[in-house]
């Protein structure tokens, strides 16, 4: 354990579209990031997805690529961000029948969020900390969350996650274990959980956002504030 993310993936056909590391498309990605209103964004140079998952200093992450996207420096925290409802509009604009994940950790706070859009409509939020505890939970259970839930059990309305390794059971709270259960849904773009798969494969470009975006994300140390 001990990822950070802040980032947005989407599949056009809800299937495992970064399965087979797509090359990046750079045209595209500069088409997108017009109609995001980042037209005027200064490109930084290139990086991947492994190294910009988190993007800690208002830097602007991109990756286009047949049937697929990734959005990467997201202001994403526990309450509700207009920046990143704003990119999910705009994408839905974009693509309509998409599928879109976002994805917030940070493991100081065991701070998890992931939030699974579906045609523009939400079908699950998950999304917690270790000082909050358990602050959403939208929607079914889907199919990548499942087999966790059932070695879980609730106790004094709280929720453990029962594990074995190595002949030796573990239990954690929610938060401790969101990280866990994000892997697993992220899997769905990747074929994979999330930190299994090699998506340093995954070229992304790094832009410098103008001052005036509503994109551009606080600094690192007012993240939790």
């Amino acid at each position: 354990m001990g990822w950070k993310a802040n980032c947005i993936l989407l599949s056009e056909t809800g299937g495992p579209v970064f399965a087979k590391f797509p090359p990046h498309q750079p045209e595209k990605a500069r088409q997108v990031l017009a109609a995001l209103g980042l037209g005027n964004a200064t490109l930084k140079g290139e990086t991947d997805f492994l190294e910009a998952i988190y993007l800690p200093d208002g830097d602007i992450g991109i990756g286009a690529y047949d049937g697929g996207l990734i959005l990467c420096g997201v202001d994403i925290e526990l309450s509700e961000k207009e920046s990143a409802k704003k990119m999910v509009d705009t994408l839905f604009q974009l693509y309509p029948n998409a599928t879109i994940l976002e994805l917030g950790l940070h493991s100081v706070v065991n701070f998890f969020h992931y939030k699974l859009w579906v045609s523009g409509k939400i079908v699950r939020h998950f999304a917690g900390s270790a000082d909050d505890g358990l602050v959403s939970n939208v929607g079914e259970y889907l199919p990548e969350e499942v087999p966790h839930f059932k070695k879980s059990e609730m106790r004094d309305g709280e929720r453990v996650f029962v594990t074995e390794h190595a002949g030796k059971k573990y239990e954690y709270d929610v938060s401790a274990y969101g990280e866990e259960l994000l892997f697993s849904v992220a899997g769905r773009f990747f074929g994979g959980k999330l930190d299994s798969c090699e998506i340093e494969n995954l070229k992304i470009d790094l832009f410098d956002p103008p001052n005036s975006s509503p994109f551009r994300r606080k600094p690192w140390w007012k993240f939790w504030r």
